[in-house]
Order: structure tokens, then C-alpha cells, then sequence
């Protein structure tokens, strides 16, 4: 009986959600998170944190399923600002050589964010595409595989025989196998890519619940019945202030006509939606006095806080003291605030040991942006090296690595202090710091619409409030200064219409 033949895939990955209002992404960050060849194959073996969830997932199960995995390399960084541009063409070259060595290859798979913009690039993930489709000639099948943030140019999808947005990155990895190989049985399909004059904010962008949620779910169910080979509802990162930043609606089938008359059901569904897309948060003083009542009546639920204009998930700085200020002020106790993202003290309360009382200051480096220098009378109560894993949802049971991290008692409010942005909305760095979220009143996080998802569990029969203010990631999008983005899409056009 003659072998059955086993296909070679290259493997490649290129992640990062750029945020133009944040400081740029720098080499240090983007070396840190790039893994090649060999080291890329193993890392899936040793769960290791740099290796994108949907790259692990296909490293780990495709080898059994003929095909073979020729891994590359996967560069991937913290959500920033955008990268600085000789970095890009750096790795840009990189891939292309790479997979020049590599050839013959049998298929390609390429794994993208989708929101990713440089200092000088509007579309850096449509040229990787493009140069990756000229390398490998145009018979070779490409599979792309997005983040539901993405923003995908006209280029990036030409480029493509496949693009997937499955919106678990571990689920995305794993259909890639099978549609890889219908790809090479050679099957080829019909696309469209329907955008809407839409904006979405993070905040209302959990996956487990909401309208967004339900919008979610509606397709990835739809793109499982023939003619339909895949449908996803992407909501467009905003804070890549591109003109295309928005909604938009994907739909692959057997034929053009089956394509097309999804991707217009599908939109129709997300426009008579918009209203509730679009979040409905506290102001800073609103949900304060909220937390004070909560504090003050013992019998009440919890109160899970989600400080949405400072979420490290869209590439804020975590590190604003608004919020924290406004409980203060409202004098809360058994409160809970983190992660807080501030080296230096971090450092200084490791020196100073548990139990010491000391004058901390948050933001030493001065006042920058939104970022303001704080100083508080505060008590070291618990020290970690921030290594752990994740508690829920895609990050369960992953490594996580904080950095120096601390525990500090503000008189009421504990504060989580640590040294790295971690791309996860987890109680996981409360529980390196010996913290037990289920005796506090008030849990203040950072981050958006996946503390919703994340923390309900966690935390159950919580009241569950974002809460807006000054930030990089604020959903109100009058405080931002956009060069791009276009104003004719709703909520920043009140009127705006939309047929399909």
C-alpha cells in the first residue's frame, strides 16, 4: 500500500493590534515576542507564552493529520502603538528569505491580527500577505488566519484563498487543519467582505455575552451549513485609525451568489443592532458612589468595576490613576484595584519587604499624557515575581508573567501593582499576590469587554459596570484626535444610513 502523502505547510505569524495614540512599538518589544524554525515548532510542547494561542493550536494537532508544519517564524508584541517602521521592513525581509529556503512548499499559513499599522505602513499585513502570495506562485494555497478586531484590507483578501476569524483563537487553529486540506484537494470558494459605516467600542466586545456576543455566535453557526464554508462578524479595531477601521462582515462559500446573500443577512442583523453595540458606561464619579454604596451595605452583590479607558488590551498604558483617585475620594474599603502597571514601585516595594509602611508614588516619571504622578501613604502587604497562569476563558492554564509585582494597602483600597502589561483580562495576578477577590466589595480592573466574560465567573452574581474616563482606549471617541478614521460612521454620525 502506498504512503499517503503528507503535505508541507510553511508557517507564519505576524500579531500586533496597533493603537495610533499610544507611544510606538519598539525593537525590544518586537524581539521579545519573535520566535523562528525550530523554536517556533517546539514552542506549542512547552506552552510557551510568546507563541500565539492560534499557532499553538495548529502546531499541536496537525502533525498527525498529513500534514507536516515547516515553521518560520511568528513575531508578535503587547497591543501599542504602531511599530517602528525599520522593524517592520526587518521582518518583513525575514519571512520572505525564510520561506524562500523553505520552498517546495505545499500550502501557507499565516497567522495576523488584522488591526496592525507601522509609523509609515497603512497596510503592513496586506504587503506581508502580497510578498508571501508572490513567493509561493499563485497555484500554492494561502490560509490567513484574523483576530475579530481586524480591519482587513482589499489586498490582504485578493492575496488569500482563505481567510478564518473564528473568534477563539484556539478553535481557529484547529479548523484551519481541516480547511487546509480541502484547500489542497483542491476546493476553492468565493468571498465577501461587506463593510459597515460602523464603529464598535472594546467595551461591549465580550464574547461570551451581549449583543456582540449573540452577533458572534450568529455567524460562526451560519458559516457551518453548506454553501457556507465560513462566516465572522469582525468588529474592527477603532484605535488603528484606518479609513476602513470599522465593522465588517465575512462570508466565504461555494458560490458568489451564497456569499453575498450571507454577508447582507449578516449585516443587516449587525446594523439593527448598532444601538446596542455601543456601550453604556458610568462617568468616574458615578461609579465611585456606586462602589461607596456597595461597600456601605454589606448584604448588596459585589461590584465588579472595568476601567475601560485604560484597557492594556487596546493598548492602554494600565497605569491612570482617575479611577483610583475617585474611590479614594468616596473613602471605599475592601477594594480592589489592578493591574496597575508601574515598574519602579513595583521594584521599590520588593526592597522595602511585606509589612512595610512607605509613601508610594505612582508614575514617578512624571506626568505624560494621561498618565499623572500620584503619592500615597501605603503598606506592602504582598510580594510575587509574577509568574503564573491564567485562570479562565483562552488563557486558562497559560503562562503569564507580570514581572515584579506587589500588593499595596492604600487604607481601603489594595492596589495590584505590577511590571508588565499581560494581553489577559485575569484575576490571576490577585492570587500570586496571596489576594482573595471573594472577600472584597469592589474588584476595579483593567480592561474592557472581556473582564465582563472573564470576572462574572469569577466574581458570581456581581454587579458588572464599566466605567469611562480619560484614556488611550476611552469609548468616547470625541476626547481622540483621529487623522483617519471616517466621520461618516455611526455613533460619530447620528444619521448615517445604511441598505447593504
Amino acid at each position: 500500500m502506498a504512503a499517503t502523502r503528507v503535505s508541507r505547510v510553511a508557517v507564519l505569524g505576524m500579531l500586533h493590534q496597533t493603537n495610533v495614540l499610544a507611544g510606538e512599538t519598539a525593537r525590544r518589544d518586537w524581539t521579545a515576542g519573535t520566535l523562528r524554525g525550530a523554536e517556533l515548532g517546539a514552542a506549542a510542547s512547552r506552552s510557551d507564552a510568546r507563541l500565539p494561542i492560534e499557532l499553538g493550536a495548529f502546531l499541536e494537532s496537525a502533525g498527525g493529520q498529513g500534514l507536516e508544519p515547516v515553521p518560520l517564524v511568528a513575531a508578535a508584541a503587547e497591543a501599542g502603538g504602531p511599530l517602528r517602521q525599520e522593524v517592520y521592513e526587518d521582518f518583513l525581509r525575514d519571512a520572505v528569505q525564510l520561506l524562500q529556503q523553505a520552498l517546495p512548499v505545499d500550502a501557507l499559513l499565516l497567522a495576523l491580527n488584522g488591526a496592525m499599522v507601522t509609523a509609515k505602513e497603512d497596510d503592513p499585513e496586506g504587503k506581508l500577505a502580497a510578498r508571501l502570495r508572490a513567493t509561493i506562485g499563485p497555484e500554492v494555497p494561502m490560509l490567513v488566519m484574523l483576530e475579530p478586531c481586524a480591519n482587513p484590507s482589499d489586498l490582504l483578501m485578493q492575496s488569500a484563498d482563505l481567510v478564518l476569524a473564528t473568534p477563539d483563537p484556539t478553535e481557529r487553529g484547529h479548523v484551519a487543519i481541516p480547511m487546509l486540506k480541502r484547500l489542497l484537494a483542491g476546493e476553492r470558494y468565493q468571498t465577501v467582505l461587506l463593510r459597515l459605516p460602523l464603529l464598535v467600542p472594546l467595551a461591549t466586545l465580550s464574547p461570551e455575552e451581549g449583543a456582540f456576543g449573540t452577533l458572534a455566535r450568529e455567524a460562526e453557526l451560519a458559516g457551518k451549513h453548506d454553501p457556507l464554508i465560513h462566516a465572522a462578524v469582525l468588529h474592527g479595531f477603532i484605535f488603528s485609525d484606518r479609513a476602513r477601521s470599522g465593522v465588517s462582515v465575512l462570508v466565504t462559500a461555494r458560490s458568489k451568489p451564497a456569499a453575498t446573500a450571507m454577508a447582507k443577512h449578516l449585516g443587516a442583523l449587525v446594523w439593527s443592532e448598532r444601538k446596542k453595540l455601543q456601550p453604556h458606561a458610568q462617568r468616574l464619579d458615578q461609579a465611585a458612589l456606586f462602589a461607596a454604596e456597595i461597600c456601605s451595605h454589606p448584604g448588596e452583590s459585589p461590584l465588579v468595576l472595568a476601567d475601560i479607558a485604560d484597557d492594556p488590551q487596546g493598548g492602554g498604558s494600565a497605569n491612570t490613576t482617575f479611577l483610583l483617585e475617585a474611590l479614594l475620594q468616596q473613602h471605599v474599603t475592601r477594594t480592589l484595584l489592578g493591574p496597575f502597571i508601574d515598574p519602579k514601585l513595583a521594584e521599590e516595594a520588593h526592597y522595602r519587604k511585606v509589612g512595610a509602611p512607605f509613601i508610594a508614588t505612582f508614575n514617578r516619571g512624571g506626568n505624560i499624557g494621561y498618565v499623572r504622578r500620584l503619592q500615597l501613604d501605603a503598606t506592602v502587604t504582598g510580594l510575587s515575581q509574577g509568574k503564573g497562569t491564567g485562570m479562565w476563558g483562552r488563557w486558562a492554564g497559560r503562562p503569564l508573567d507580570f514581572g515584579l509585582a506587589a500588593a499595596l494597602d492604600l487604607g481601603g483600597v489594595t492596589v495590584a501593582v505590577a511590571s508588565r502589561r499581560q494581553p489577559v483580562a485575569d484575576a490571576a495576578l490577585f492570587g500570586l499576590l496571596g489576594i482573595d477577590i471573594g472577600s472584597a466589595r469592589v474588584l476595579a480592573v483593567k480592561g474592557s469587554g472581556l473582564v465582563r466574560g472573564g470576572f462574572s465567573g469569577l466574581v458570581p452574581g456581581a454587579h458588572m459596570v464599566e466605567v469611562d474616563g480619560p484614556g488611550l482606549t476611552s469609548a468616547d471617541l470625541s476626547r481622540h484626535r483621529f487623522r483617519n478614521l471616517l466621520s461618516s460612521k455611526y455613533p460619530l454620525d447620528q444619521n448615517v444610513s445604511w441598505s447593504g
